[in-house]
């Protein structure tokens, strides 16, 4: 069993709102627009803390997003996207809404020492990934390519450049990087995940996701 027979690549992952003022964790000093900037979720003593200081509309707005987030209904819906982006900014919460798509999964996966509990996790994560490829039909139009991460292609969305890890194989990382803390493109991008997948981190493999922002 290989990747390519599990996933087909390139796949629509769909619409993400992110953190925004986001840096690198090993370079504090370098922006970084990548895919790893999800929101932090309050968690249930937050919820109950935010009801008791009056604020029950907003613990039900990120009840209202996770469970569009968790079967990935947002991921599909520009005007859901939308909704909570403007919902949350009325709270306070400037978050940026970008578009993300899998370019590559690594190859030769089944080579690697966890290669085969990736291509499981892989197998696993199938369904949800490729119904939300369907369910969108085509790339959007009103978009702009920042870069392309390198990162687990699941919810989690684990970056090598963001997080630290990778700063031990590749010291000078920032070098290869745009203004966005991104790679320029894929075949910039294809070295750093080689280097990512050295390292045998993780349940998932690391692969290259291009993001782009949503105008």
């Amino acid at each position: 069993m290989t990747n390519q027979a599990i996933i087909e690549t390139p796949l629509r992952l769909g619409y993400f709102l992110l953190r925004q003022e986001v840096t690198l964790y090993s370079w504090p000093s370098v922006p970084y627009r990548g895919i790893d900037r999800l929101p932090d979720v309050p968690s249930p003593l937050e919820h109950q803390n935010l009801t008791a200081a009056g604020h029950g509309d907003l613990v039900q707005l990120w009840v209202s997003f996770w469970d569009e987030f968790e079967p990935g209904e947002i991921h599909t819906s520009l005007a859901s996207s939308l909704h909570f982006q403007q919902a949350f900014r009325r709270h306070g919460y400037d978050f940026e809404l970008i578009y993300a798509k899998l370019l590559e999964i690594p190859p030769r996966i089944e080579e690697y020492p966890h290669g085969e509990l990736w291509l499981e996790d892989l197998d696993l994560a199938a369904d949800r990934l490729v119904r939300i490829h369907e369910r969108l039909g085509h790339d959007p139009t009103n978009v702009t390519v920042l870069g392309v991460d390198i990162s687990h292609p699941t919810p989690d969305f684990h970056s090598a450049i963001f997080q630290p890890g990778i700063h031990r194989r590749v010291p000078d990382l920032p070098r290869y990087l745009n203004d966005f803390g991104l790679l320029p493109t894929l075949e910039a991008a294809r070295p750093l995940m080689y280097e990512a997948n050295a390292m045998d981190y993780g349940a998932f493999p690391f692969c290259a996701i291009e993001i782009s922002h949503v105008t």
